[in-house]
């Protein structure tokens, strides 16, 4: 039982991941926002590009939840798929799907960098928690 408890310990690793999880997440929705709508209603394509990162990002943020209560041999195949999902979200708005055609616009200038910067934040955080966890397995 109390190796139990020591295998389920919350580390500053997966605060980290979950905060960053949780922006991405929230970012493209609050500060780092996409185009807003025009005077007619519609959306320019860059709002779907912000919709797709918010999907993924709640995938993320439920994933880095998980991590909380499972031992560290499950939190480590999490954190490879959460790996993988980020470096595809950081691939989605501009490379994957488009963004508006003026590089002036907020999706260009606050959207696109902002999405790329959390998600590269967040691949170095799980990148080191994968590493961390097959060093500290290795010594067992």
């Amino acid at each position: 039982m109390e190796q139990e408890k020591k295998k389920r310990k919350i580390d500053l690793l997966d605060i980290v991941v979950a905060v960053l999880s949780l922006a991405l997440c929230l970012a493209p929705k609050t500060v780092f926002h996409t185009c807003r709508a025009r005077p007619d209603g519609s959306w320019m394509l860059c709002h779907w590009t912000g919709e797709a990162v918010v999907g993924a990002g709640v995938v993320l943020a439920c994933l880095a939840g998980i991590r909380f209560f499972v031992s560290s041999s499950v939190k480590q195949g999490i954190d490879i798929s959460m790996l993988l999902l980020t470096v595809l979200t950081a691939l989605l708005p501009g490379h994957l799907l488009p963004l508006c055609k003026i590089a002036t616009m907020p999706c260009h200038v606050l959207f696109q960098p902002a999405v790329i910067l959390i998600a590269g934040f967040l691949a170095v955080a799980l990148a080191a928690d994968i590493l961390w966890r097959r060093k500290k397995d290795k010594s067992s």
